[in-house]
């Protein structure tokens, strides 16, 4: 296990919120300078990430019956390391009875490079119909 100083962990920090905010638009740079005064208003609920979450899962489900395509087939593609890559997308999906898996970032990547889809763009629309729906 590494032993990291804290000018080290600090370092690594403010790399990845540099990295970050790079990826963010004009108008969200804006909004990512000013967090500190407005948390409460932009952060999501409990009730809105799981509206976002069931949003990308939408997406998801869209696509792959456009193209056609199994859960065997592109849970390969995206989890082609997991013994049983159709279990993962049925979990992620929530095609049993139980609830759907909570979406994980790395995940929501992995299913869009599968699809073809840009991840960011499918974030970003996410977020756009989460905020539009709590209007």
């Amino acid at each position: 296990m590494p032993c990291w100083s804290q000018s080290q962990i600090e370092e690594k920090s403010f790399s990845c919120q540099v990295r970050f905010y790079l990826l963010l638009s004009d108008e969200e740079k804006i909004c990512y300078y000013g967090r500190k005064k407005r948390v409460a208003e932009e952060m999501l609920t409990k009730d809105e990430m799981e509206l976002c979450d069931d949003i990308i899962r939408q997406k998801f489900a869209d696509e792959q019956k456009r193209m056609g395509k199994s859960d065997e087939y592109i849970g390969g593609l995206a989890f082609g390391w997991i013994k049983s890559p159709r279990m993962k997308m049925q979990v992620i999906k929530g095609a049993s009875t139980k609830k759907p898996q909570q979406m994980r970032f790395t995940d929501m990547v992995n299913l869009c490079e599968a699809l073809g889809l840009s991840w960011v763009d499918v974030g970003r629309e996410a977020l756009k119909a989460v905020k539009a729906a709590g209007k």
